[in-house]
């Protein structure tokens, strides 16, 4: 009977302690406090019982071994978000406290796999989307830390969209018998993916394309101030021919060798062949080229490199041009070539023409 009070009692002490959170953050909200007093105001009620929860809810068990002094650290991050939202609110900002309930979901939802299969890691990558949720009512970014990486780009947004994609979607994610696996990698942009592989595998060989200057310029420096070994760049554009293309867009995700895709700023581009640079067997190939997909598997196909490929990831862009339907024809190529592929995309069915991004998981049968 005893045991069953104390069960009780400890229940509704951590209800109640877990109630006062709404009730200072409310408080915050209302009255001109300085952000110390804030942090006091929801951190004091709130740090023993949030961190047991949010361990609990990401590791699925608090460890009696483990330091209780990183759990206070979470939620200190947590409870810092919260407060940092409000005083956005507070003044007109766009800081949501929304996006952080999502990340909190969306992490709930990532297979335990990759980057996600290890508990501690988990829990970082969790620290750090509660980061960028914060930064993201920033307009410029000077550089933010990721895992173990400083990485810079053109807005806290963009930062935070492709770190959500890349590292906790995991769409990039394939097993390796080895510990050096070659990857290639054509669409690299800032070079988020690039850090996604040297955090899977360290000792991986990587080879980017990326054809947009400025955002060129931007996954050098972020490969270079990582001091990422083996990773081998070029400015250039993938397809079936080599020479100069027309390349649209403004140095953002969507820039590509179709207007349609981005009827942005047009200059010129090296455009190679994508079957000249496979010498060796290619454990994982990353496609991620804004519609010129289809461009970059004709080649692979005449040139018979098809074979040479192991695991692929590819982002199949449905009309870009309005009109035509050649999804079909793409998955022909792979079903040719001895390979068997999983699909994913955001359910739209009654909207014709209408654009989507549909991810192709490939692999050699």
């Amino acid at each position: 009977m005893g045991t069953i009070l104390r069960g009780m009692t400890r229940i509704l002490v951590f209800a109640a302690a877990w109630a006062l959170i709404p009730v200072a953050l409310l408080v915050s909200l209302l009255l001109p406090f300085s952000t110390w007093i804030r942090l006091a105001l929801i951190l004091l009620p709130a740090i023993l019982i949030a961190s047991w929860l949010i361990k609990i809810s990401l590791c699925g068990q608090l460890s009696r071994k483990a330091s209780p002094f990183r759990f206070y650290i979470a939620v200190a991050a947590v409870v810092l978000f919260l407060i940092t939202a409000a005083a956005f609110f507070k003044s007109g900002g766009l800081v949501s406290v929304e996006k952080t309930v999502r990340h909190i979901f969306q992490m709930k939802r990532s297979p335990a796999v990759g980057l996600m299969a290890d508990p501690g890691r988990r829990y970082r990558l969790f620290l750090t989307g509660i980061k960028l949720d914060v930064l993201h009512g920033l307009p410029e970014t000077g550089g933010v830390k990721i895992l173990d990486y400083s990485v810079r780009g053109y807005l806290f947004s963009t930062i935070r969209f492709l770190y959500n994609e890349i590292f906790i979607d995991q769409p990039y994610y394939f097993p390796s018998d080895t510990p050096q696996p070659f990857i290639i990698d054509c669409g690299s942009h800032i070079g988020m993916s690039i850090l996604y592989f040297k955090t899977l595998y360290p000792d991986a060989h990587v080879v980017g394309f990326e054809p947009a200057p400025g955002t060129f310029q931007l996954l050098s420096e972020n490969i270079r101030q990582n001091g990422l070994k083996n990773v081998v760049l070029y400015k250039k554009a993938v397809g079936n021919r080599e020479g100069k293309a027309t390349f649209y867009g403004d140095d953002s995700v969507t820039s590509s060798l179709f207007e349609g895709r981005n009827p942005g700023g047009a200059y010129e581009v090296d455009i190679v062949k994508l079957s000249d640079y496979m010498d060796r067997p290619v454990n994982f190939l990353k496609l991620d080229v804004e519609g010129a997909e289809s461009l970059v598997f004709e080649d692979l196909v005449a040139a018979s490199k098809m074979r040479m490929i192991q695991y692929m990831t590819i982002e199949y862009h449905h009309h870009t041009e309005k009109n035509v339907d050649q999804l079909s024809g793409f998955l022909k190529m792979l079903e040719d070539n001895n390979f068997g592929y999983q699909l994913q995309t955001s359910p739209d069915p009654f909207r014709n023409e209408s654009y989507q991004d549909v991810m192709i998981f490939a692999y050699r049968k």
